[in-house]
């Protein structure tokens, strides 16, 4: 009994050790899972805000009849494709003043 207590003591440093290493890997996985679930809730949220603005337009507009219910990602393509545009026409008209100037 005497030699376990000892071996105990003078192994009491590995032990704790190993106990925070043990503990480090159960927090980071805690961690990770968090990131994720915060990830699928923000999609979540994103949906439901897209879905509650369709809605309200609908409401305030009831004479758009079959409106296209459009997503916040198919906006944001739709303003970019339209920048584009914009900056293309900028560049056109720049060369054309160039040319005839």
């Amino acid at each position: 009994m005497n030699q376990i207590l000892e071996l105990l003591e003078q192994y009491l440093y590995l032990e704790l050790l190993g106990l925070v290493l043990i503990q480090m890997i159960i927090m980071i996985s805690a961690i990770h899972k968090i990131k994720k679930l915060s990830r699928y809730v923000r999609s979540i949220r994103d949906g439901v805000e897209d879905y509650l603005e369709t809605v309200l337009s609908d409401e305030e507009q009831p004479q758009a009849g079959a409106a296209h219910v459009v997503s916040r990602q198919e906006r944001q393509m739709m303003d970019k494709i339209q920048q584009k545009k914009r900056q293309q026409e900028e560049v056109f008209d720049a060369v054309l003043q160039e040319i005839f100037s």
